[in-house]
């Protein structure tokens, strides 16, 4: 969903397959407060940068970190998760501190 969602530009289909995927890899932990907490900073936050992403039409690259993501994770192989995840957050960070609104930073 999340692939497809980039592929057609449509940040509200992306933004809430990303919102599912997360919580859902969270849930796993068995944690419900923490997927709530982590659900409730969300809805308070916004992505910053997607719109530049699908100008740049750079979305579905980020979109498929999450497939890549996936499959490490169920391959178990633990050095792969972390290099994923490492690079995943630092395109994430990158994009945030590159579209802060006016006003801030």
């Amino acid at each position: 969903e999340i692939v497809s969602a980039a592929e057609a530009g449509d940040l509200i289909a992306y933004v809430e397959a990303d919102l599912r995927l997360h919580l859902g890899l969270l849930a796993l932990a068995g944690n419900g407060h923490l997927v709530e907490v982590v659900r409730d900073l969300r809805r308070r936050s916004r992505l910053y940068g997607l719109t530049a992403l699908v100008e740049q039409g750079r979305l579905r690259a980020s979109a498929e970190e999450h497939l890549e993501l996936l499959d490490v994770l169920l391959a178990r192989d633990e050095a792969a998760v972390r290099a994923v995840m490492t690079r995943h957050l630092g395109h994430v960070r990158g994009m945030w501190a590159a579209h802060r609104p006016s006003g801030e930073g």
